[in-house]
Parts: structure tokens; C-alpha cells; sequence
């Protein structure tokens, strides 16, 4: 048995063809994209309209009214009329008005917005006319509060965006950060005063358009609201020797008792620039090689129930540590007397202040005996002071029959400086009677 499907001789089903049904859904697709498109180009413009009908027919009502009575309303939602000085004017549902005036300017000024949803329209009055109605302009960005929240500390709003835009204020407050916010009563300005209400809450702040501005922004929260604080207000001048090795002193602060962190700077100009000082954060600091030539200064930063930051006057300009130890021969005849190597009768600090070309005389040691030059150098070497970490220091070892140039230490120090790598330095040594006579280089 052979049951076979017969076709039409035309070789095609009755009906539609699986292209033609696919070509029919393309096209009732395109079709309801382009109704829906419609439907939204629609609903927006009947917004429009609806919005321009309403301030169009309320500028009218307000002109009529301020031509009746000499003023524009004070208010235009006074639905019945109990008021003469108010109106009402009603909008279109869905729509909502926004009404100013000012009865005191010349001429009288009124000004009207009308939103609805993210649409905003604004008619005014000016020079007596009715202008256009426009587009409002919407606020973009409202910048971070400025603040050091503390209670009694004054808190800013932020930069708005656009600059020009008018805005009224609201500054609200929650106990968490990202909690329910609620407005501060009162609190409408571009600035606030915490108050010990918000001890422990967060702040916020709503900045709405006003004018041909609209839209209402919030800025992110500020940090928790802290106790009142007192504020550090000065710092007395940095005590001690600013050379290097020696220990500075942060003056007194005020108020005394106030708690506070310390922070050391330096600056190669006495008004330049001043940058930290790696660690050095307590109340005294040990000059190092690496202040030297420079300038300091500390800063002190309130801590605890005390706030603000004070810094110092610079001090002067850190110099060289210069140790001079002097231990002399008196060939054998006891401290005061001897060869005349130290000068007689005691003398020797003032002999050898007249080498070194010091005004103030100097301590100095004696050797009694003839121990010998060597001998000299070693009692001198003993009574240096301990060495100071991060210092480099030299030993200058000078004959007895030595006299110094002025500058002769303050070039080998400059020397020094210049070629860190020296280890060893010295002067040239002249004739005593014959200045041009090149005794010795690098010995003294």
C-alpha cells in the first residue's frame, strides 16, 4: 500500500509561506517600534504644550491682577480667594507651579515655573512685557560641604554647577551616614553652625533651583559631628643653637595646656618653601648635616578636645659645629709655665685663641713632660666630646709654630664640603719671614 501527500500541481501550500510569515512579524515589529516612538514623541509634546498653555493663560491672570491692584499677588494657590492680596491659579494635572514676585522693584517683577516630571518651563515679566516662555536650566553638580565638623564649627556648601545658578539651601542631618536624612529647622543658608543637636550625626545638604534654575541636588554626607574643640593659636619661637649637632626646642604653644603633634620642616630660604622632615615629629629636634645651610621651622596640630594647625617662625640659618680642643708641651715646667709653647704665666687658652685668630680665649690642656707632639695629640683626641650620630666631624691638628690665616678653616671646610669623598685635608704652609716661600701642601 503507497499513501502518498498530494500537492497542488503549483507545488505550494495554501496559506502563508515561512518567508512571508517572517516579512509580516518584521513588519508588524517596525510597525509598533514607530507607534511607540510616536506614542513617546506625542506624550512628550502634549507635556510641552500643556505646560505653555498653563503659564501663558497664568501670566495673563497676573498681569490683570497687578494692573487691577497695583501689585502682583502674594500668592497664587489662595484656592477659594480669601486674601485680596493673593489668587488662585490653578495648573494642568500633572503640572505644578513655582511663583515669585517682587511688588518693591520698578517696575514690579513677577516670575512663574511650571514643571512636570523632568520638564521645567518659566514665564516672566519684564519691563511691563510678557516674554517667551523658556526652557529652565538644570542644576548639574553640587561640590562636597566644606567643614571641620566639630560643634560650633561653620560648615559651607559646596561649589553648584552651573556657577550662576540661584538656589535655595536645606541642610539636613542623620545618625548614620547612609541613613533617613531630615531637614534642620531653620537651616537655610550656604552656610550652618553645628550645633550640639548634631553631636554624633552626619550632615548633608539640598541645594533646589530657583529662578530660571530647577532640580534639586544633595551633596554626599560629611565625617560625624565631634565635640567642640579648642583652637591652637600660636607658637612661640624655636629655642637653641642652630648649628649642626645641636638640639632645637618647639616653643611654648597656646593656649599651654593644649595636647598636640609635633612636625619639624626645613627650607633653603628663610620665606621658600618648607617640606618635612622624615621622623622628626616630637618637641625637640637634633640638627643633622642634612639641615645644614637650610632653615627650620615646626608646626604643631591640635589633638584631642584641640584643633588647628600653627607653625613657627623660621629660625637662622643652620651653620657648621666647629670643636676646638687644645692640649700643649709645656716642656716639662707644669700648667702656667714651660717653654713658652702655650704662652707664660697661664696664658695658654689666650695664646692659643691669638693663633686660631678667635677673640675669646679657649680651654685648653697641658702636658706636663716631655712627652712629645704625638703624646699632645692623643690627650687632645681624649677629651673631644662623644661623637654625634649623622655628624661628620674632622680633627684639625695644628703645630705649635703654626699661625692661621683668617680664612684658612672656613676653605678647608669649604673643601670638604665640595669633595665628600676626602678623608683627609690641609693647608699650605708658608715661610714665616718670606710669604712667597712654599714650605709644605696638606700639612699643618
Amino acid at each position: 500500500m503507497n499513501n502518498r501527500i498530494k500537492f497542488p500541481s503549483n507545488n505550494r501550500l495554501s496559506g502563508f509561506t515561512i518567508v512571508e510569515i517572517i516579512v509580516v512579524i518584521v513588519i508588524i515589529g517596525i510597525l509598533t517600534a514607530i507607534t511607540m516612538v510616536t506614542y513617546s514623541s506625542f506624550a512628550e509634546r502634549s507635556i510641552i504644550t500643556s505646560l505653555e498653555s498653563d503659564l501663558t493663560k497664568a501670566s495673563l491672570k497676573l498681569k490683570n491682577f497687578q494692573s487691577n491692584k497695583a501689585a502682583f499677588p502674594t500668592a497664587i494657590n489662595d484656592c477659594p480667594i480669601t486674601d485680596s492680596n493673593k489668587t488662585c491659579i490653578k495648573s494642568s494635572p500633572g503640572n505644578t507651579f513655582s511663583y515669585e514676585y517682587d511688588n518693591n522693584s520698578v517696575p514690579q517683577t513677577f516670575f512663574l515655573k511650571a514643571s512636570n516630571g523632568n520638564f521645567v518651563y518659566y514665564i516672566t515679566s519684564v519691563n511691563g512685557s510678557l516674554p517667551k516662555v523658556f526652557v529652565a536650566t538644570m542644576l548639574v553638580t553640587v561640590g562636597s560641604i566644606s567643614e571641620t565638623t566639630a560643634v560650633g564649627s561653620t560648615l559651607t556648601a559646596g561649589t553648584i554647577s552651573p556657577s550662576s545658578a540661584t538656589v535655595s539651601y536645606q541642610w539636613q542631618s542623620a545618625t548614620t551616614s547612609g541613613g533617613a536624612y531630615t531637614n534642620i529647622s531653620g537651616a537655610t543658608s550656604s552656610t550652618y553652625v553645628l550645633t550640639s543637636n548634631e553631636l554624633g550625626k552626619y550632615i548633608k545638604l539640598t541645594v533646589t533651583g530657583t529662578g530660571i534654575y530647577s532640580g534639586t541636588l544633595t551633596s554626599t554626607a560629611s565625617a560625624v559631628v565631634v565635640a567642640a574643640t579648642t583652637p591652637i593659636t600660636a607658637i612661640a619661637a624655636i629655642s637653641g643653637t642652630t648649628s649642626v649637632g645641636q638640639v632645637l626646642t618647639a616653643g611654648a604653644r597656646t593656649p599651654s595646656a593644649a595636647t598636640v603633634s609635633y612636625q619639624w620642616q626645613s627650607a633653603a630660604t628663610s620665606g621658600g618653601t618648607y617640606t618635612n622632615i622624615s621622623g622628626a615629629t616630637s618637641s625637640t629636634y637634633t640638627l643633622t648635616s642634612s639641615e645644614l645651610t637650610k632653615f627650620i621651622k615646626v608646626t604643631v596640630t591640635g589633638s584631642g578636645s584641640y584643633s588647628g594647625t600653627v607653625t613657627s617662625d623660621a629660625s637662622s640659618v643652620v651653620t657648621s659645629t666647629v670643636q676646638i680642643t687644645v692640649a700643649a708641651w709645656d716642656g716639662g715646667g707644669g700648667a702656667g709655665g714651660g717653654s713658652g709653647n702655650v704662652g707664660g704665666s697661664g696664658g695658654g687658652g689666650a695664646y692659643a685663641s691669638s693663633l686660631l685668630n678667635i677673640s675669646t680665649p679657649i680651654s685648653y690642656s697641658v702636658i706636663v713632660g716631655n712627652a712629645g707632639f704625638g703624646a699632645a695629640i692623643a690627650r687632645g683626641v681624649e677629651q673631644l666630646p662623644s661623637m654625634i650620630e649623622g655628624v661628620q666631624e674632622w680633627l684639625w691638628i695644628l703645630h705649635d709654630d703654626c699661625l692661621l690665616h683668617p680664612g684658612a678653616l672656613e676653605a678647608l671646610l669649604a673643601s670638604i664640603e665640595e669633595r665628600p669623598n676626602v678623608a683627609m685635608a690641609g693647608p699650605k704652609l708658608l715661610g714665616w719671614h718670606d710669604k712667597t716661600h712654599l714650605l709644605e701642601a696638606g700639612i699643618s
